[in-house]
């Protein structure tokens, strides 16, 4: 990812460590400080923030990639284990599930180009409860049923 989405990174020495070492926790917080060690090794000093939002999407990317292999596989071979992490998706119907894909690579999308992780927890947390509802047969009916019902005594 190459030039996408980076930040400018300022490079210290190991030496500078000890004689610049407000000059490298600054870097750090504005954007990133590497630190090249003697061998050559390269070590990345930046806010925990940051750390934390690549490593959801990267555990998120990696529960679409899974419903994107159980999609793939015919209704009637799905197994709730496909699905892994979201295994809750499996209740949904296929049209619900094409839905679900497109919104969670919406909001992935988002996520990446700087928007909040937020936005990708409350929609997975939307779909989860819709899931839920879709698993009590009951449930499912009833709302079903309530959707097709015609509307009385509202006013356009």
């Amino acid at each position: 990812m190459s030039g996408l989405g980076t930040t400018p990174s300022h490079t210290f020495q190991v030496t500078d460590m000890q004689r610049q070492y407000r000059q490298i926790v600054d870097a750090a917080r504005s954007s990133r400080a590497s630190i090249r060690d003697k061998d050559g090794v390269t070590l990345t000093l930046l806010p925990t923030e940051q750390v934390e939002h690549a490593s959801a999407l990267v555990g998120y990317v990696q529960a679409l990639v899974q419903v994107h292999h159980a999609v793939r596989q015919p209704v009637g071979d799905r197994h709730v284990t496909d699905f892994g992490a979201l295994a809750w998706a499996s209740a949904l119907d296929q049209d619900d599930v094409d839905e679900f894909v497109h919104e969670f690579e919406d909001a992935l999308l988002v996520a990446a180009s700087g928007g909040s992780i937020v936005a990708v927890e409350d929609l997975l947390y939307d779909w989860r409860t819709t899931a839920r509802a879709a698993s009590d047969e009951d449930l499912r009916r009833e709302l079903l049923e309530a959707a097709d019902a015609p509307l009385h005594d509202v006013e356009l």
